[in-house]
């Protein structure tokens, strides 16, 4: 029987810029250090941001590199949370749908043009994608959300908002 609780995820970046420089591998590094979540590989087009990364990433050489979705290595568990920080998702969403990835994050907005959406709702339905969007603005929105009284005890988000200093 896997332990779920103790095992660690494997994350794969596609799209290195700034936003995942100064905000999603600082998490994921925490994440690391606790045994949570650890960087398995980097989809980035631009070669010179990859190599300006190995400046930054410890151990380098344990994490693959690629320039496109398509050299992503065969033998990538299709298990493994992709993060897509993308300026455009929808054509790197439907890539690593068709690659057989089913646990896709992607950086707000979800899509870039109202003609998509159906179109990602359709992959979504058609490869079983567990499709998550992701808005950094939430959480600073988020004390002001419960004390307007946007959450309600059914929300799982209650117990952050409720929490005291014992938590």
């Amino acid at each position: 029987m896997i332990d779920k609780e103790n095992k660690m995820l494997d994350l794969i970046a596609v799209g290195a810029g700034e936003v995942f420089e100064k905000y999603w591998f600082p998490a994921i590094q925490k994440s690391g250090k606790s045994k949570k979540a650890h960087l398995v590989g980097i989809v980035e087009p631009r070669g010179l941001r990859l190599w300006s990364l190995t400046k930054i990433i410890p151990n380098p050489e344990e994490i693959w590199s690629a320039t496109s979705t398509d050299r992503i290595p065969d033998d990538v568990s299709r298990d493994t949370i992709v993060l897509v920080l993308t300026p455009d998702h929808f054509p790197v969403v439907e890539a690593l749908a068709k690659k057989g990835f089913r646990n896709i994050v992607v950086e707000k907005p979800l899509v870039s043009r109202d003609h998509e959406l159906p179109l990602i709702l359709e992959l979504a339905e058609r490869y079983a994608l567990k499709l998550y969007s992701v808005d950094m603005y939430l959480p600073k929105t988020f004390s002001l959300v419960g004390v307007l009284g946007g959450l309600n005890n059914a929300d799982p988000r209650h117990a952050f908002f409720s929490c005291t200093r014992d938590c």
